[in-house]
């Protein structure tokens, strides 16, 4: 395999608000973190997309992949991630959304 694949995983609760706003929120997050992401990765981002099962509990869930080329350093593209998601974290109203990242997706 020419690249290393990377799973990133963004999910937010239901809180009071109702179901449609909740999902409305969760498909604007996840458009501008693709933004975000597709800034730096280009047409390495694949997503945002539902996963099979798309709500644990009350917990929405996005599901993006990152294709990550074996020739170039992992650790400045494992850097330049962390700086985008702590920049998406950081933005007003994400307080409650959890971002986990897989290195070894299935």
């Amino acid at each position: 395999m020419p690249y290393a694949k990377v799973a990133i995983t963004l999910s937010n609760p239901i809180r009071s608000a109702s179901r449609s706003s909740v999902v409305l929120y969760r498909y604007m997050l996840a458009r501008v973190l693709a933004g975000m992401l597709k800034r730096s990765f280009r047409s390495r981002v694949l997503g945002p997309e539902d996963p099979v099962i798309n709500r644990i509990q009350n917990w929405y869930i996005k599901q993006f992949w990152l294709k990550i080329e074996r020739e170039i350093s992992i650790v400045s593209a494992k850097n330049k991630l962390q700086e985008i998601l702590d920049e998406a974290k950081n933005q007003p109203g994400n307080s409650g959304v959890q971002i986990n990242i897989d290195v070894d997706p299935l």
